[in-house]
């Protein structure tokens, strides 16, 4: 209940450009792989990391196979997910 809130919150119409960065902590590569995103996209995209071991109801929403995935949102709106390293 608490994670849909605070998805609801962050995605609510009007919201700026948003990325969701899924990654699963308990893998080293996929830490470094979250700091190279955000410094890539940081500029342009309001930026979240989803750790999957504690938020995983948006990772399973939309399906996502693998980490390190992102998902870009616009007002609100899902614009599309890709792996890392389409990014």
């Amino acid at each position: 209940m608490k994670e849909r809130g605070q998805l609801d919150e962050i995605l609510s119409a009007g919201s700026p450009k948003t990325a969701f960065i899924f990654y699963n902590p308990y893998r080293n590569e996929d830490i470094s792989y979250v700091g190279e995103l955000e410094k890539k996209l940081g500029g342009e995209w309001k930026l979240y990391r989803q750790d999957i071991s504690r938020q995983d109801l948006l990772y399973r929403e939309l399906q996502v196979k693998a980490t390190v995935s992102v998902a870009f949102y616009q007002d609100g709106k899902l614009l599309e997910v890709k792996a890392a390293e389409q990014c």
